[in-house]
């Protein structure tokens, strides 16, 4: 999808472009997250806080044109993820060390 502008994603005083590939998740108090990852879908970035679904979509298409029509379901249910995030163990959700941080 062609960038459309400036993200607000920022990397210390470094705004983190057009990244190839976004994803939607939830943390654990079931506010909607939007992750900007790289090729190898690395998080590059996170910008979440978002209610619904919809509001999360709704900013990744004012960025990227046409998202819209390229989101696909994982097919791994609620439970499956949960079970996967208990073996990883405590992590936080948007690392304050990293640096990165998003601006609305």
């Amino acid at each position: 999808m062609p960038f459309a502008g400036h993200g607000l994603l920022f990397h210390g005083d470094n705004e983190v472009g057009p990244l190839p590939r976004l994803a939607l998740g939830r943390d654990r108090s079931n506010e909607v997250l939007l992750f900007h990852c790289d090729t190898r879908w690395r998080v590059m970035g996170t910008s979440g806080g978002y209610a619904t679904l919809r509001e999360a979509k709704a900013l990744a298409e004012r960025f990227y044109r046409g998202i819209s029509k390229a989101w696909v379901r994982t097919g791994y249910t609620k439970a499956q993820a949960s079970r996967y995030l208990e073996r990883l163990g405590p992590k936080c959700s948007l690392c304050p060390s990293c640096g990165l941080t998003w601006r609305r």
